[in-house]
């Protein structure tokens, strides 16, 4: 399984004493915008005796205290968790939803019905409100590493990498081999500038799993941020040779060569890709800095041009082609686009239209 296959599973399992196991794409942690597809098994929890839960902080803390009521009879929470099964499975997720929070406001101290509701929050593209429900049911003693990890990931979604550490880390002390766990853990640093906490927690990721791209790759970020570009480069090379169609990878390397004044190996990695990936902006604008660099700006300049009229409605492309054609001594091709990019609003495009006298 790739770090780009996900797997559906519908309605899930939600099934007393069953199990639901659900992939959920985690968004990307900035820069060479990484997409992330994230494992995350959530599990029901037997009812049991409940481990010894950690101090509530964040939004723990602000639970109200009749969550430590009794769990609803074992009739009651079949009857609850079969019909929102039912009504997803119907297409009538809403209703579903509608349900089981209605189930948790009557029974706020039952674990499984929180964890059945934040699985299907989670699948209703709302992290907010699963986190809620998985932090609540860790507060009812549910801690074991998948719940942990399933936590740290919806945090994570709802902007909360400061939360998303916290659950990381108890998850990694329960499963230290776990190699999602160090991984998602290092994402959740580098996105709060943990830079050296990063590092450690995706070396041990690569230690436990080291033919998974993305720990390479992220690595690589890593390294990029810490102005290490040689590093980058080579862990940005060792996640192209596992996962060569990926764009990102190719981002990162190009990004850390040039910083390490590598300007042709950096073009390298970029000239060659089809037309959809190197007109993209972040590619374009990344091969016009290296032939910049390289005293190329004719090249450049031709980029731009032909990259704007593929997008017209791009200012940063009808500016950029104004300002590099312009550069290489054509005023007229500059005013051009300079008065495209004018035309949507641009300062930058309006002075030069000034200054060329148009």
């Amino acid at each position: 399984m790739t770090d780009d296959q996900t797997t559906d599973s519908g309605s899930g399992s939600l099934a007393p004493g069953g199990s639901s196991k659900t992939w959920w794409f985690a968004a990307a942690i900035g820069g060479a915008a990484l997409i992330i597809a994230v494992f995350v098994a959530m599990r029901s929890s037997p009812a049991g005796p409940a481990t010894t839960a950690p101090e509530a902080t964040g939004a723990q803390a602000s639970e109200p205290a009749q969550a430590r009521s009794p769990s609803a009879p074992a009739e009651v929470l079949d009857r609850l968790l079969t019909s929102a099964q039912e009504r997803e499975a119907a297409g009538e997720r809403s209703r579903a939803v509608a349900i089981l929070r209605d189930g948790v406001r009557t029974y706020p101290g039952d674990r499984e019905l929180r964890l059945a509701f934040a699985e299907l929050l989670a699948r209703d593209g709302n992290p907010e409100g699963a986190y809620e429900q998985l932090s609540s049911a860790i507060e009812l003693g549910v801690t074991d590493a998948e719940t942990q990890l399933a936590a740290g990931v919806m945090a994570a979604q709802a902007g909360r990498d400061d939360l998303a550490i916290e659950h990381l880390f108890a998850a990694r002390t329960a499963e230290p081999e776990n190699a999602e766990v160090a991984l998602r853990l290092g994402i959740a640093q580098l996105r709060q500038g943990q830079l050296d906490e990063a590092q450690a927690s995706l070396v041990l990721a690569g230690t436990i799993e080291p033919d998974r791209a993305l720990v390479w790759g992220t690595l690589a970020e890593v390294a990029l941020r810490a102005n290490q570009p040689s590093l980058s480069a080579q862990h940005a090379k060792r996640a192209r040779e596992l996962d060569p169609d990926r764009l990102a990878w190719r981002l990162i390397g190009a990004r850390a060569l040039k910083r390490d004044t590598r300007p042709e190996e950096a073009l390298d990695l970029l000239v060659g890709l089809p037309n959809e990936d190197r007109f993209r902006p972040e590619v374009i604008r990344l091969i016009g800095e290296c032939l910049g660099m390289l005293g190329r700006p004719g090249e450049a300049a031709a980029l731009y041009a032909e990259a704007s009229e593929r997008d017209p409605a791009s200012v940063e492309l009808a500016r950029e082609a104004a300002i590099w054609i312009d550069r290489v001594g054509d005023p007229e091709g500059a005013r051009i686009f300079a008065e495209r990019a004018a035309a949507m609003g641009d300062e930058v495009a309006q002075d030069m239209l000034e200054r060329l006298g148009g």
